[in-house]
């Protein structure tokens, strides 16, 4: 079998234990923090004094109630016991803070927790209603950037974070020499363990169950939030995931890029089942080869039993880390599964990378029904790519092979020009000089979702009026502004503004030159609308992309002459959600309608080879059925320009 190596700090693990015994040895006190003070009603002076007081040995005893306390800080240096039966629980009404966790560890360094039979609990429920502010970061153990740990034995529950987060702290640097064994995180918040950044973790012969509350609601999520944190040398074996809200497992590395160190990963005799709403989730970027991380992730001898819900779900793209399966079982029991498919391969809207990079080894399906072994719903968009194994269906005592080779790739994944097509850049000598509208005039509905940006043209000293408008998507818990910047048509930057999610944005400014100047602004998870302007606006896609959200608006683009093929695609914001579009030639002919698009849907066209630009309009809709929520349009071929007037840019008017 196809190994990893056994890697440096993996085997350093057993010399971490070891260095805290020798810090240990140098401090060989030990303190028993009832003696400090224990009282029933409130325990946090007596535990944290006993934590603090630079022993190197704390004993927790079991009492006749639970040790209740606020916050506590956990020292470097320190083994810490809790012996069975007790509960350390978090005081009623404390943990304010949308960061307060039972225990954190900061940089700190050989820190040993064991407590078999001892339970640390907090309030999941309570942390959901006033006079809390609504948060996911009240982990019940909080370790950042810390060295030489080790957790063995603890029941971490009811969170209103994580169980476990292994996360950053000021000094940048990942969670190193981390075991975690023979641990029971139940009933957490957000996740069962959630791993930020880490170099040397084993998680080992830990249940993760029951976790609900907020997505991903996990019982394990692989998660960096920038591309300088890491996943090295984590080792995952011998444990549960099961009954979680979420997915059993879920690797979200979007956040990774080709500077990122490579990624080592192994999830090896896992089982995933109960009711997990899906087994595996494995996304990566997709956009560019800047965004390509190395490395590999391998899933060994695991086992996805749930009823009705064992599935996977791969979003990555062929070149870069490589996701290889050995000796797993994909066991569906269920005579109506709520998965189409157990396995699902999912290029996201904006996809620029083909999909793939897969070893499925011999993935033995076992089926109570005939079904589809796999679903690419984005199968005519983004081609696949370096896809290999053998699926084996067990279905009613026989043993079905599916090779997936070249043939089987070319069959679910034939050609789509669409993606061959090339972003085109903006020359903005070919859009019109628009003239100012006299007054602050309304403009059509609409909603962008994330990174946004705005053109308007400008005369010399003009004065320009621009409303901005930010919503929330879902409950909002975001309350800093976010930055409105204007830049000059030289590049440099013209005015800035503050926005607040709620709350209309007026950006008044005298243009101090004559040409385009582009608005920007970054709302987050939460969409902004231009809502108003003195000047005619157009719309910039990232990267081509555009972001809607419950959008019925017509929209023009232009279509230079000669420039050839061009691509538009719609596509809805994943499950339910779907979008309903029709386009326009530049002789108001419809050419193109679809209702209810969930995948990605498609036009090709072919612009004038002389002559003029052309507009054609778009036209977005409800759609008939499905969710009117999140959608996508994306233009290859012609620059990524939306106009809001059917014109275009209005022209100036000639003297």
């Amino acid at each position: 079998m196809n190994h990893l190596p056994a890697s440096p700090a993996a085997l350093l693990l057993a010399a971490a234990l070891a260095a805290t015994i020798a810090a240990r040895a140098a401090q060989p006190s030990v303190v028993e923090a009832h003696t400090l003070g224990y009282d029933p009603a409130d325990a946090t002076k007596a535990l944290q004094s006993a934590i603090s007081s630079g022993a190197g040995t704390v004993v927790v005893r079991k009492m006749d109630g639970p040790w209740i306390v606020d916050p506590i800080r956990l020292a470097s240096d320190q083994e810490v016991i809790f012996e069975p039966g007790v509960v350390v629980l978090a005081k009623r009404g404390s943990f304010r803070g949308s960061n307060d966790s039972l225990f954190t560890a900061a940089s700190g360094r050989n820190i040993r927790l064991t407590g078999s039979g001892a339970v640390w609990r907090m309030h999941r429920w309570d942390y959901d209603a006033p006079p809390y502010r609504k948060a996911e970061w009240r982990h019940t153990l909080n370790l950042r950037s810390c060295t030489n740990v080790a957790v063995a034995g603890l029941t971490l529950a009811e969170s209103g974070g994580d169980g476990i987060y292994l996360g950053v702290d000021r000094s940048g640097g990942p969670n190193r020499n981390v075991l975690i064994r023979d641990v029971v995180c139940d009933g957490n918040y957000r996740q069962g363990i959630s791993v930020i950044s880490a170099e040397g973790l084993m998680i080992e012969n830990c249940v993760l169950k029951n976790t609900a509350g907020t997505a991903p609601a996990a019982g394990i999520d692989f998660e960096p939030n920038h591309p300088g944190e890491c996943l090295v040398d984590c080792v995952m074996r011998g444990c549960v995931s099961e009954d979680n809200q979420g997915l059993g497992c879920h690797f979200y590395l979007n956040n990774l890029d080709a500077a990122s160190r490579p990624l080592s990963i192994r999830i090896e005799d896992c089982i995933f089942r109960g009711t997990n709403r899906q087994s595996i989730n494995v996304s990566l970027p997709m956009r560019n080869r800047d965004s390509l991380v190395a490395g590999r992730i391998d899933f060994v001898r695991c086992r996805l039993e749930e009823q009705g819900h064992a599935g996977i779900t791969i979003s990555k793209p062929a070149e870069g880390a490589r996701l290889r399966f050995e000796d797993c079982l994909l066991a569906d029991p269920a005579a109506s599964p709520a998965l189409a498919s157990p396995i699902v391969l999912q290029a996201r809207a904006g996809a620029r990378l083909r999909l793939g990079g897969i070893d499925f080894g011999r993935l033995v399906c076992r089926e109570k029904i005939r079904r589809p072994l796999f679903d690419y719903p984005s199968g005519g968009t983004v081609p696949l790519e370096a896809i290999e194994g053998v699926l084996i269906r067990e279905l009613e005592g026989n043993a079905e092979p599916i090779v997936l080779d070249a043939a089987w790739l070319a069959e679910v994944s034939p050609p789509n020009p669409f993606f061959d097509l090339a972003a085109a850049p903006v020359d903005w000598t070919r859009l019109p000089r628009p003239a100012a509208w006299p007054v602050v005039r309304p403009l059509p509905a609409h909603r962008l979702r994330g990174p946004a940006a705005f053109a308007l043209h400008a005369r010399a000293d003009e004065h320009v009026r621009l409303v901005l408008r930010f919503q929330a998507v879902g409950t909002a818990t975001n309350t800093d502004p976010f930055a409105v910047r204007v830049t000059r048509p030289s590049g440099q930057p013209a005015a800035q503004f503050a926005g607040w999610l709620g709350a209309d944005c007026p950006c008044q400014f005298a243009a101090p030159e004559a040409g385009f100047y582009v608005v920007r602004c970054d709302p987050g998870r939460h969409t902004v609308t231009a809502a108003a302007s003195t000047h005619p606006l157009c719309v910039l896609g990232q990267e081509g992309l555009f972001h809607w959200v419950r959008t019925e608006a017509a929209f023009s683009f232009s279509v230079p002459a000669g420039s050839g093929d061009f691509g538009l695609q719609v596509s809805g914001g994943g499950g339910e959600e779907r979008a309903k579009a029709s386009l326009f030639d530049p002789d108001g002919r419809q050419v193109w309608s679809e209702d209810a698009i969930g995948t990605p849907r498609n036009f090709i066209g072919r612009a004038s080879p002389v002559g003029s630009d052309r507009l054609w309009q778009l036209r977005l809709q409800r759609p008939d059925r499905g969710v009117h929520e999140d959608h996508y349009v994306e233009l290859r071929g012609v620059p990524a320009i939306l106009f809001f007037e059917p014109a275009g840019l209005i022209s100036e008017p000639t003297p």
